[in-house]
């Protein structure tokens, strides 16, 4: 019963993605104005800060893990990102350097030399938050609909080691992303809701 469960939960989110790709149609000419704006938008924030809800769905957990807390986005400092529930920690992610600290624990700092196939993994999600989609395009191809008012973004990577572990970013949002959901080549989720922004130019 649990492998049947488990079963019909992979078909369920690969069913899912397949959809929410289809829907969305592959960047061309006929889409590209309505993205250049959304990205000029997205881009146009100093410094962005919310408040974020994330649910992690893993196929052998019968639960969604879930966490709160608090986030900072900022051109010169890059993302800060601390969770107050179910635990605290906080995470500082730049161009160059990653460090985390979990409770009263040291913060551990890892940079671009230790770990660089991880830079890839973090760069492309700062910029991602940043909303400069144009440099991600050499490792994924990027599928739009919408306009500035109402927009959805799907990224598909087409290059290792990112096709071996991601399986789609999906982006939703207005004059500030909305959510992410990504999706891992295990089928295992991570949706993050952003609420409560407040952009200074």
């Amino acid at each position: 019963m649990k492998l049947f469960l488990i079963r019909s939960t992979l078909l369920v989110l690969m069913f899912s993605n397949a959809l929410a790709t289809a829907a969305v149609p592959r960047l061309t000419n006929f889409n590209e104005p309505n993205f250049v704006a959304v990205q000029k938008k997205l881009s146009a924030g100093v410094l962005v800060n919310g408040k974020f809800e994330q649910t992690r769905t893993l196929t052998l957990l019968t639960k969604p893990l879930v966490s709160t807390g608090h986030f900072s986005l900022s051109k010169k400092d890059g993302l800060r990102w601390e969770q107050l529930a179910p635990f605290t920690s906080k995470l500082l992610l730049t161009k160059t350097s990653l460090q985390q600290q979990i409770g009263d624990q040291p913060a551990n700092t890892i940079t671009q030399q230790q770990q660089p196939i991880l830079f890839t993994f973090s760069n492309i999600f700062l910029s991602v938050f940043n909303g400069d989609i144009t440099s991600v395009q050499q490792y994924f191809h990027v599928y739009f609909s919408g306009n500035i008012m109402h927009w959805q973004l799907v990224l598909k990577p087409y290059t290792s080691p990112l096709d071996k572990a991601i399986k789609s970013i999906q982006l939703q949002g207005a004059n500030t992303i909305k959510s992410i959901t990504i999706v891992d080549a295990q089928a295992n989720t991570m949706h993050i809701k952003l609420f409560d922004i407040k952009q200074t130019s």
